[in-house]
């Protein structure tokens, strides 16, 4: 065990320090005094900003620089050069692993960093990143396999599963008694000052029980006070995947540049100041003295009131919007995310051999539509496939097509083909539908129809139709390559 006074090894059994006579149990004017610390929160942003923000940006920012590089570099593969799905998806692997392992060496490995710089040494970049991979490959295999997986385990019981009001209450004082413990463990995992023998789980458990105790307060100040930061930083992250889910590229591209300049700032204000935080209670590092301002126990109970209001506003909201016009329109957005409610065409093709179709009545442009395929939803299902005829001339695409519905007919439905020519902007269209019943078996009806729209004599599009309530007419297929000229 240690001494949070002045860092020497103590017994258990002691009271008292040996070495400083300080008290080994936090005094009721050490708690009072933590929970007022303004003074000491600022002195440390102020140190923080003075000597360790600077090289640490600069490392997140090549962090952030070389993960955008990355993605740039797959995708520029994956749209440019034809390869097989296997490399795609071990591309895919090899880019997400590549993300996580920088991430976690910027979030993770650059913050054991910051001690040594808070402690006064000139590193080049160079060093840092160095340092940094050393670190992040401790905390890989001894924390974050472990008591990060633990933290994260008790988060989902206390917020996602339906359990009684008494018990998520009781995993989350659990949730805010650890946390602490668990950051302290894993800065002594990264203090090179602490030797490697007293680098074991148990030990360093401990210890870090020890040093927080009468901290919490402080603990929980200096986290609350980076609320602007935490909120910009997981809204942006979140806004971005919903964006990317809803394929709005701009948006998506917004997000994600507002979170990468949070990370790059933020994440090193942030480990750093935790890091300093830490030298204080080990009387390490004597900050200089700041003005007073808004005292711990304010901040904590600002926050505390403004995460009880946010939960409280949802759930009226969860019940307030079913119920209202304007709830109507954002509900119904959230259940078309995967459309382009604004779309009236679409383009399939490439080159010189590319067509524009309007959209018909009632049918809307699905977000996974691109060049070779565009997917309609409405009354019934249309898939517009871009063919190119180098291998199968439009007549052999078309006997293929019938041989294919034949192939899979039910044996215990009926069947009623219909072959024929549409006439559209004077080209001839080779069309045939299908009416499906199996109503007696299964009381289901199906009606497809497939045209063939030649572009050129180098392409063509192939278009499926499925309705499963009402056959179209010759007339209303029409409405279908109905084209922009």
């Amino acid at each position: 065990m240690i001494c949070p006074n002045c860092h020497n090894q103590v017994t258990k059994k002691d009271s008292y320090c040996p070495h400083c006579g300080a008290e080994l149990k936090p005094t009721i004017n050490q708690i009072k005094n933590a929970w007022a610390s303004s003074k000491e929160r600022k002195a440390i942003k102020n140190f923080v900003k003075k000597k360790t923000l600077k090289p640490l940006i600069g490392a997140h920012f090549f962090i952030i620089f070389l993960i955008f590089l990355i993605y740039f570099i797959d995708t520029l593969i994956l749209e440019n050069i034809n390869i097989s799905d296997g490399v795609r998806l071990f591309m895919g692997l090899a880019t997400i692993f590549l993300t996580f392992f920088l991430l976690l060496f910027g979030s993770i490995g650059l913050f054991g960093v910051a001690l040594d710089i808070s402690r006064g040494q000139k590193l080049k970049l160079i060093d840092i990143y160095k340092k940094s991979i050393t670190i992040s490959h401790k905390i890989l295999i001894t924390l974050f396999l472990g008591l990060y997986i633990i933290i994260r385990i008790i988060t989902v019981i206390a917020f996602i599963m339906p359990l009684p009001f008494i018990i998520k209450l009781g995993v989350i004082i659990c949730l805010i008694f650890i946390l602490p413990i668990i950051t302290t463990v894993v800065i002594r995992l990264m203090d090179s000052n602490v030797p490697k023998k007293e680098k074991k789980a148990s030990y360093l458990w401990n210890e870090a029980i020890i040093i927080i105790k009468g901290h919490r307060v402080e603990y929980y100040g200096l986290i609350f006070s980076f609320l602007f930061w935490i909120l910009i930083e997981i809204s942006s992250i979140i806004g971005a995947l919903i964006f990317i889910l809803a394929k709005n590229v701009q948006l998506s591209l917004i997000c994600l540049i507002i979170f990468a300049i949070t990370y790059i700032i933020f994440t090193p204000y942030f480990a750093s100041s935790l890091v300093n935080l830490y030298r204080f209670w080990l009387n390490e590092e004597k900050f200089e003295t700041a003005k007073p301002g808004i005292n711990n126990g304010t901040i904590i109970f600002a926050v505390s009131a403004f995460i009880i209001i946010v939960i409280l506003s949802a759930n009226m909201l969860i019940d307030w919007l079913p119920k209202s016009k304007l709830g109507d329109k954002i509900l119904y957005y959230i259940e078309n995310i995967d459309y382009n409610l604004k779309a009236t065409e679409f383009t399939v093709g490439e080159n010189k051999n590319k067509i524009t179709f309007k959209i018909p009545k009632n049918y809307k442009l699905t977000k996974d539509s691109d060049y070779e395929y565009a997917y309609l939803e409405g009354e019934g299902y249309a898939d517009y496939h871009y063919r190119d005829t180098t291998y199968f001339t439009i007549e052999e695409n078309y006997q293929n097509s019938i041989e294919s519905a034949k192939r899979t007919q039910n044996e215990k439905c009926s069947y009623n083909y219909e072959e024929f020519t549409l006439n559209i902007n004077n080209k001839n269209i080779k069309a045939f539908t299908v009416e499906e019943n199996c109503e007696q078996y299964t009381l289901d009806y199906t009606f497809e129809a497939r045209l063939f729209y030649p572009i050129n004599k180098n392409s063509n599009v192939e278009i499926w139709i499925t309705n499963y309530k009402k056959p179209y007419t010759k007339d209303e297929l029409k409405n279908f390559v109905d084209i922009k000229k």
